[in-house]
């Protein structure tokens, strides 16, 4: 079984990896292969959310799905790297120091 905190590393290279693809191909000439990067990125920690947005609307899970339906996705993925590096330092956090 894999554990929340190997989930949430996943995500955060997933979401560095978006970011970056998404970065060479804007600046490549490629805004449309940019988008679609960025969108890809964004999905599994949106997926995530949308289960904690059913749950409880909070302002910070409502950007999310708002930057994508207004075609912001370079900030949709931004704050999806940030909401995963938070869900790894408050894993990091509650590991118990041994």
């Amino acid at each position: 079984m894999v554990s929340p905190n190997e989930v949430t590393r996943f995500s955060e290279v997933d979401q560095a990896i978006g970011l970056a693809a998404g970065l060479i191909a804007r600046f490549g000439g490629r805004p449309d292969l940019a988008a679609w990067c960025w969108m890809m990125a964004t999905a599994p920690v949106l997926a995530a959310l949308v289960i904690e947005i059913a749950s409880s609307l909070r302002g910070g899970d409502v950007s999310l799905v708002a930057a994508l339906i207004f075609g912001e996705y370079l900030a949709a993925e931004v704050v999806a790297l940030m909401h995963a590096g938070g869900q790894y330092f408050e894993g990091f956090a509650e590991t118990p120091l041994n």
